[in-house]
């Protein structure tokens, strides 16, 4: 009966372990995966932005100017080719479509060039944040079913009004490998944690009340055989404990 017992202790202390380890590193991926995605989305699409611009600058030098509703850069106009969009995005995609970034231009909240042949409208939001008060802002967007984290910065003219908005996005495809790789290396550290928990725990447990219950199931087991010696050596045991102490507590004495 005490066997069974023990059996099932065993069994339900690792069942109730490895459940909760299992539970830590599930929460543990999820929050991964929602914190290290946003962080690598934000660093990559800021990249983006400033590279873009400043490709921008080489190719296209001069300064932002709204000409009777036409936007100028330098001497060259925005026009509604996707030349200029494409050309940036080309660059900074590598030419690879499979992770296409978006490029688009506004004067004030009229998309002028894009890259792509989906119509962009700011929100409320970037309209507020970017034209009326100049700031940089960030968001995501889904355009045909694929996600985007998007930057966007102000453009100015000479005098320093905000006269435009400039837009670079990155997919959320574009952290797919590097998420696998990370969720690879998390997986190995937290299994090879299990094994190690759950080897220490387990051993932690025997020495704590797995052994101690095995040596009273012994005992018990030949005490109902009739065998009293484990009492009569128990109790011998402990008078002589008593009468070492008072041995001990003597001879202090005696020294004083």
């Amino acid at each position: 009966m005490l066997k069974k017992i023990k059996k099932s202790l065993k069994l339900k202390f690792n069942l109730i372990v490895i459940s909760a380890i299992i539970i830590i590193v599930l929460v543990s991926l999820f929050a991964v995966d929602i914190v290290v995605t946003r962080r690598i989305l934000m660093q990559v699409s800021e990249q983006n932005q400033t590279t873009g611009y400043k490709i921008l600058n080489l190719k296209y030098p001069g300064l932002w100017e709204d000409k009777n509703g036409q936007l100028y850069k330098g001497k060259t106009p925005i026009k509604s080719s996707f030349l200029i969009s494409k050309d940036i995005a080309g660059y900074l995609s590598d030419h690879d479509i499979t992770y296409q970034r978006i490029v688009a231009i506004f004067l004030n909240n009229q998309l002028i060039d894009t890259n792509i042949n989906k119509q962009i409208e700011l929100t409320s939001t970037v309209r507020e944040k970017v034209l009326k008060h100049g700031q940089d802002y960030h968001n995501s967007i889904k355009i045909d079913s694929h996600k985007y984290y998007v930057n966007y910065s102000p453009l100015k003219d000479k005098a320093g009004n905000n006269i435009g908005v400039w837009m670079v996005g990155v997919p959320f495809s574009i952290v797919k490998d590097i998420m696998g790789e990370i969720f690879l290396i998390i997986t190995i550290i937290l299994v090879l944690s299990i094994i190690v928990i759950q080897f220490a725990l387990s051993e932690m447990l025997n020495r704590l009340l797995f052994r101690p219950l095995s040596h009273i199931i012994d005992k018990t087991r030949l005490i109902a055989s009739g065998d009293l010696t484990t009492i009569i050596i128990s109790k011998l045991k402990k008078k002589l404990l008593i009468l070492m102490n008072v041995k001990i507590s003597l001879n202090r004495y005696l020294l004083k």
